[in-house]
């Protein structure tokens, strides 16, 4: 489930940064938040098919855990996505309205659309026993470790910027964002964000874990602070991501599939 919905989020940011234009994105928004397949006529085929599929997965999902007594996770994961086509449309509204946001209203918007908060909600649907609905609703309030795991996606693809999606994005990174605010040049702003800002980041998030919230089992915390790890090797070189001569491939393989010799 993880990978799948991890696929569509990447699917879902293809759409609205490279493929749709802003007459299609409206409907293509308003169907998802609408969980409504009889709001689709309106819609190029592509789009019909990516909403479709994800419909049907999140339905195939809730067959499965039913017997578990779990179905309402899938709720949490379906507003989750919400979440994550309305701040894409947010996004795409900047862009066309020529706006540049301040550094901070930048980051209440684009550290969602990293699509961590959506991944960290399916880390939860097949946690087991100790994701419990009390679990799930502290989840969807995003609480600092979540937050704070998101600033540093954001921040470390923000500071290592894709060639291809700075020359099709029409909103500034909030990278840009910052050294506007400030008169910085791009490489002042770069540098200050990595030693101060996402270092503030990581402090936070060490802090959330020798101090988790009452009532909130340290394992729930870990998937967060997982993933912040998992981008600050992403990042280690440059755009680990994007670029695949990087060494990220190698990492994965040495990690999942390589043999371990004794």
């Amino acid at each position: 489930m993880m990978a799948k919905v991890t696929m569509f989020g990447t699917l879902l940011d293809d759409i609205f940064d490279s493929y749709g234009t802003l007459e299609e994105l409206g409907p293509f928004d308003h169907a998802i938040q609408r969980w409504d397949l009889g709001a689709l006529h309106e819609l190029p085929d592509y789009m019909k098919v990516f909403i479709g599929a994800l419909f049907d997965t999140f339905n195939d999902l809730e067959k499965e855990i039913r017997g578990e007594g779990n179905v309402y996770r899938v709720e949490y994961l379906r507003e989750a996505m919400k979440v994550q086509s309305k701040v894409h449309y947010q996004e795409l509204l900047w862009g066309h309205n020529k706006y540049v946001p301040k550094f901070h209203e930048h980051l209440q918007i684009s550290a969602v659309s990293t699509t961590y908060p959506l991944i960290y909600v399916t880390s939860l649907v097949g946690m087991g026993d100790i994701a419990t609905k009390e679990v799930f609703d502290w989840v969807i309030k995003v609480p600092q470790i979540i937050w704070s795991a998101s600033l540093v996606c954001r921040l470390f693809d923000d500071i290592y910027p894709n060639e291809i999606e700075q020359e099709n994005d029409q909103v500034p990174t909030s990278v840009q964002c910052y050294a506007i605010e400030h008169g910085l040049s791009k490489e002042e702003a770069r540098l200050n964000i990595s030693e101060v800002l996402l270092e503030d980041e990581w402090k936070r998030m060490n802090e959330e874990l020798i101090k988790p919230d009452q009532g909130i089992p340290l394992a729930v915390y870990m998937p967060a602070f997982n993933m912040a790890c998992v981008m600050a090797e992403a990042y280690k070189q440059g755009d680990g991501f994007n670029n695949p001569e990087s060494d990220m491939k190698d990492n994965v393989s040495m990690i999942l599939v390589d043999r371990v010799t004794i």
